[in-house]
């Protein structure tokens, strides 16, 4: 290999030309075009993003879909009934290993709320497994 050559496997002949280095004014315009291309202005515009990439999906995961002042996307419309039908948003989701055919009762359905900036409820429900044991079988992200 020659002097100054990248990739030279040679401590003592290798010596590293100005061009094997990024300069901080390179890494910064690169943040700032990830950050204009990648990243949505507000929320609730990531979150639509992430459901209609999920949908793409060989499996559909997105069972309930309704973002606040909307009526309801995906999933069946009854929220849109609801005294509180403006203000409320959901998101129910079950993975396609989440899938359960030969269970037929909810074992439980466990609720945590105020975990983030908008006290939205995580609701879990989990049937038993073909071993008897508790299995997350959907997931919905809410606030009524």
């Amino acid at each position: 290999m020659l002097r100054g050559e990248l990739g030279s496997r040679d401590k003592h002949n290798f010596f590293p030309i100005k061009e094997a280095f990024v300069s901080r004014k390179v890494i910064q315009a690169y943040l700032r075009s990830l950050e204009n291309s990648m990243f949505p202005k507000d929320d609730s515009t990531s979150v639509v993003s992430i459901v209609e990439c999920l949908r793409k999906e060989n499996y559909d995961p997105i069972l309930i879909f309704k973002l606040q002042n909307s009526t309801t996307l995906y999933g069946p419309s009854d929220l849109d009934f609801l005294p509180t039908c403006q203000t409320s948003f959901a998101l129910g989701f079950q993975t396609e290993h989440q899938r359960v055919s030969n269970s037929d009762k909810v074992l439980c359905i466990d609720s945590t709320h105020k975990t983030n900036q908008y006290d939205f409820y995580l609701i879990n429900l989990i049937v038993p497994d073909k071993y008897g044991k508790g299995c997350p079988v959907a997931h919905f992200i809410t606030i009524y």
